[in-house]
């Protein structure tokens, strides 16, 4: 492809030899010789048949091309039938086609061929003004006589041109300007004087047409016509594009036009179309389509077949020549040369011609233009190209893939199912699919996509923005970049941020606050899988600072509750043992709730990720630490807080001794009583009815000095809701 060739943008024929990238303008050039050197004088009937999109349109540019650069003189018409509604208006623009093109080169041709057509199409036998041969006239004794014709013959024209147009308009605007109150009854007159000079001037052209209309047959209108072409120096071209777009009863009349022209001399008529459609069209009970083609063509010829390894060329080519124009700064993760070619044979399968080139890459690099962010391509640029041939050659294909992308990226079957895979369940569902969907024509492009199709145990983590990882198959659906939904450029933006602790949380709130806050907690765990271990830590930092921002309900689907499970996965997929302790030490010294690493600590113990019980119990007395703290610079929140029953379980589980201590002396106190009991009253039990959880307040203080403190609290503080509660739970002996 040369320089100055551009991207396709439209389905167009190519217009000059410069445009041809598939070595059709050699079988151009030859057909362009063959029409040349034809000598003979009777007609001869060519046709270039072809599917729709083979190129017949661009071969005859070509050919007209080279036949202008050989024969300027030549007279060609180049007439599309399809772009008229009936067979009565395409037979009327033909003739008034070629008529224009005959006014240019011969008038002597013109002049007979005028009559001819006024004659075939059963009008006024006049020939107009502009083709009058005044030397004529000198032959006619009767001057006088021939100058009142030259005269009604001039009116007529005008008449003509005039007349007719405007008295079609009468009906719909002539009423309404003569009762319009608006207009000035001058105007009014004014109209009505052009109107009865029209109908005088159309009144006179009929007269002539009465008393000079010419008497010649057809016959005699053919022959004139004949004597004409026959003593031309070149035959005249007419080429008949798209014939299979006509409807049946357009192109009967058209090959009728053909039929009943074939005997003039000096013409060579050039139809293009598809063989198999205008065969069809032309077949009825009284013929076959071909038979009623072999006694009109004379000579055939089919577009050349278009070379896979052409197709090929044009299809790298442009790829080529659109990724150059692409503005992105991620182009090392969205087009690996070798990917491409394990496609483009399967791609093949469906770019046949080109018209499904131009179709293809029109839509193509719309909709990859479309999920460009930041200058970050959201999607594998290759991976876009194989599900965009399968998205518009087979639309129910698509579909399927849409709908089956958790399988089709290789998520465990219990994430999909919610239940345990039985023996061979996973193969069959595999085999299912195939099944049902793949070909040998889709099955490169299937197998290529998702590679669980050939190895269902291949799990390894896909990068490079590819359709077979899950966290990036949802970007090829979009075709336009989603506000809400975390980007490849968002992804690589939290990335070089979460090198230090005080950039990782900044850029972790910044995106919760944003409109992405969603998509930032569905998404975060599956982008971390491209983190290292430093960057892990630190996002485990930054996401538990979001624990306060995150919305809490009963729920156990709530924002904050996904929060910590992420947390959880995150630090769980940290693989230094070292990295993973200073995660918990930072987590322990930065200003995050407890409950964070209480829950962390809860999972730790069960599965203790590698780290030893020592190293555990470092943890443990780290976060203690970090209640007591807590406890003691600000007891009233503590109380306060929804999780103080949790972080006091936790005291109490791992430093019951301190717990005892601290919380006995809290519920002695008068003045701390009623605040240090709201932690043992909650919704407790099997039913979580609310009651007073006596086993481990009974723990702290005895019944009897539990019941002394309670009654001396009622009566200073009758009326006290919480006080009555407790009360009322305690006769009623609501313990958990």
């Amino acid at each position: 492809m040369t320089d100055n060739q551009s991207f396709i943008h439209q389905d167009k024929p190519i217009s000059s030899k410069a445009d041809d990238f598939l070595g059709r303008n050699y079988f151009s050039e030859n057909l362009a010789k063959s029409i040349l050197s034809w000598k003979h004088k009777e007609s001869w009937v060519v046709a270039l048949t072809g599917k729709w999109g083979s190129g017949k349109t661009s071969i005859k540019n070509l050919v007209i091309q080279h036949i202008n650069d050989k024969n300027k003189d030549m007279i060609i018409l180049d007439f599309s039938p399809w772009e008229w509604s009936s067979q009565d208006l395409i037979t009327q623009a033909f003739f008034d086609e070629l008529e224009k093109k005959l006014i240019i080169k011969n008038r002597k041709i013109a002049l007979d061929f005028v009559d001819y057509k006024n004659f075939t199409l059963k009008k006024s036998n006049v020939r107009n003004l502009k083709f009058l041969d005044l030397k004529k006239l000198k032959k006619i004794k009767n001057l006088p006589l021939n100058i009142i014709k030259i005269i009604l013959l001039s009116l007529h024209n005008i008449s003509t041109v005039l007349y007719e147009p405007i008295i079609k308009l009468l009906p719909v605007f002539g009423t309404g300007i003569l009762i319009s109150p608006i207009i000035d009854d001058s105007l009014k007159k004014h109209f009505l004087y052009v109107f009865l000079s029209l109908f005088i001037l159309g009144s006179i052209s009929n007269i002539y047409q009465y008393f000079y209309a010419k008497t010649n047959s057809l016959r005699d209108n053919k022959n004139n016509l004949s004597k004409s072409l026959i003593n031309i120096k070149h035959p005249i071209l007419i080429i008949f594009d798209d014939l299979d777009r006509l409807n049946k009863s357009q192109l009967e009349s058209l090959m009728q036009l053909i039929k009943s022209n074939l005997d003039f001399n000096n013409l060579i008529f050039f139809l293009l179309y598809s063989k198999e459609v205008v065969e069809k069209k032309l077949t009825d009970s009284s013929q076959k389509g071909v038979d009623y083609l072999q006694k009109i063509i004379q000579y055939e010829v089919a577009t050349p077949v278009i070379e896979s390894f052409e197709l090929r060329q044009v299809i790298v080519n442009n790829f080529d020549m659109f990724m150059n124009t692409l503005n992105i700064k991620n182009k090392k993760d969205i087009a690996n040369p070798e990917d491409f070619q394990r496609i483009i044979n399967g791609v093949l399968n469906y770019l046949i011609d080109m018209r499904a080139i131009y179709r293809f890459f029109n839509s193509y690099r719309f909709n990859l233009a479309s999920l460009i962010n930041n200058n970050h391509l959201e999607v594998n640029a290759i991976d876009f190209m194989a599900l965009e041939t399968i998205r518009l050659f087979e639309p129910e294909l698509f579909e399927s893939i849409k709908s089956n992308g958790s399988f089709l990226t290789g998520q465990p079957y219990f994430e999909r199912t919610g239940r345990i895979a039985e023996s061979n369940e996973v193969k069959e569902e595999i085999d299912s699919f195939k099944e049902r969907n793949i070909s040998l024509k889709n099955a490169t492009l299937l197998e290529y996509m998702f590679p669980i199709l050939t190895d269902y145990s291949d799990r390894t983590a896909l990068k490079n923005l590819k359709i077979s990882s899950a966290e990036k198959f949802d970007n090829y659906f979009i075709y336009s970049t989603s506000k809400t939904k975390i980007s490849s450029y968002d992804t690589e933006l939290i990335k070089n941020n979460l090198t230090s602790d005080t950039n990782s949380v900044t850029i972790i709130d910044n995106y919760f606050s944003s409109t992405k806050r969603t998509s930032l907690l569905a998404q975060i765990y599956m982008l971390a899988k491209e983190f290292n271990n430093i960057e892990k830590s630190n996002l485990v930092v930054a996401l538990s600072h979001l624990f306060q921002k995150t919305n809490n309900t009963l729920s156990i689907s709530s924002e904050r509750q996904n929060l910590l499970v992420l947390v959880e996965n995150i630090i769980g997929s940290i693989d230094n043992v070292d990295i993973k302790i200073t995660t918990f030490d930072n987590l322990n010294h930065a200003d995050i709730h407890p409950y964070v690493i209480i829950f962390l600590i809860n999972s730790l113990e069960k599965y203790k990720y590698g780290l030893s019980d020592v190293q555990i119990s470092e943890i443990i007395q780290s976060t203690l630490n970090k209640i007591e703290y807590y406890i003691r610079v600000d007891y009233d929140k503590f109380i306060t807080d929804e999780y103080s029953k949790s972080m006091y379980l936790f005291f109490q589980k791992h430093n019951p001794k301190y717990a005892k201590a601290f919380f006995t002396v809290q519920l002695n106190d008068e003045r701390t009583f009623k605040k240090t009991l709201s932690i043992f009253i909650g919704d407790f039990g099997p039913f979580e009815s609310e009651s007073i959880d006596a086993s481990s307040l009974f723990k702290i203080i005895k019944e009897a000095e539990f019941k002394k403190l309670l009654d001396k609290s009622l009566i200073r503080n009758p009326n006290d809701e919480l006080l009555n509660n407790v009360s009322h739970l305690y006769s009623k002996r609501r313990f958990s």
